[in-house]
């Protein structure tokens, strides 16, 4: 997925995305409106290496607030969290971007990490605090509606 600026000038309205370091720099107006609609169009690709991969229902396109990009910020450290099987520290980082950005991608994180944490092998007490940890933040978390991309 793509995080990009787009930034006010007085010479324009340039748009940079740090991940594309060759080409993440683009200052053209027909340019910019192209390299939106390909980043608009980017859907998650064909399994790899015969892997399974979750795939989010919504659309995944949305301008953000500073406040919103602070909540994503924590929603990438949640999921690090989690690849690390540091389950506490991704519930921590879950609940703070929950605070931070009503979004559905957390909200389908947080399905992700309940369904990690059930077939987990922790002991039967943590795991049972870890999921009811989960539960209260999904409980404060406002309902959201939104549409399918399909």
């Amino acid at each position: 997925y793509h995080i990009f600026l787009v930034a006010n000038t007085a010479e324009g309205h340039p748009l940079f995305e740090a991940t594309d370091p060759a080409h993440g720099f683009v200052t053209g107006p027909q340019q910019i409106q192209e390299r939106i609609q390909q980043y608009k169009s980017d859907a998650g690709g064909a399994p790899i290496d015969g892997k399974n991969y979750y795939t989010y229902e919504v659309s995944l396109f949305h301008q953000v607030n500073l406040k919103e990009l602070q909540g994503l910020l924590h929603y990438n450290l949640s999921i690090d969290a989690y690849n690390q099987t540091d389950f506490l520290v991704a519930i921590h980082h879950l609940g703070k971007a929950i605070d931070l950005y009503n979004s559905p991608r957390i909200a389908e994180f947080s399905k992700i990490l309940l369904m990690a944490l059930l077939e987990s092998k922790l002991d039967e007490e943590t795991k049972g605090r870890y999921i009811g940890q989960v539960q209260i933040l999904l409980k404060k978390r406002p309902v959201m509606a939104y549409r399918s991309a399909r």
